[in-house]
């Protein structure tokens, strides 16, 4: 499991992508806003459980997570756990990923938001920003 951020850590929003290029962008786009961000990948946490455990003690304002993996494998439960706690939490969660019309034809139509490049990251981390930045200025991490 990753380590737990410390006490009174700036707030920041969690991303967890397998891809770490894209990752990385959306990450220092998330800077140029002036929103602090950890970048991990679902496979850091081991298991649902520990997922949503770490989840909790990071206390993120957001999270964004990409799903690359089809429905049924073992990625969808740790997202379903950290998506059972971010809404137990009020922590606002956002999914994305590259292809949405894929991902729409097993599971039906979904509100995943489709990210392919970084234009698409631009906005994302501009609409991010605009979501978390007052809870940044008001020096809170109150959801």
């Amino acid at each position: 499991m990753p380590p737990i951020a410390p006490e009174g850590a700036v707030p920041n929003v969690l991303i967890i992508n397998d891809d770490p290029d894209a990752a990385g962008d959306l990450r220092a786009l998330l800077q140029l806003e002036g929103v602090a961000a950890h970048v991990l990948t679902l496979n850091a946490f081991g298991t649902p459980e520990a997922a949503a455990t770490w989840m909790l003690q990071l206390d993120p304002i957001a999270i964004v997570i990409d799903i690359t993996a089809p429905p049924g494998s073992d990625c969808w439960s740790h997202l379903i756990g950290l998506q059972e706690a971010a809404t137990r939490e009020h922590v606002p969660f956002v999914m994305t990923t590259r292809s949405k019309r894929v991902l729409d034809v097993p599971v039906g139509t979904t509100s995943v938001i489709e990210v392919a490049d970084h234009d698409d990251r631009e906005t994302l981390a501009a609409c991010i920003a605009r979501m978390v930045v007052p809870v940044l200025r008001s020096g809170s991490s109150e959801k």
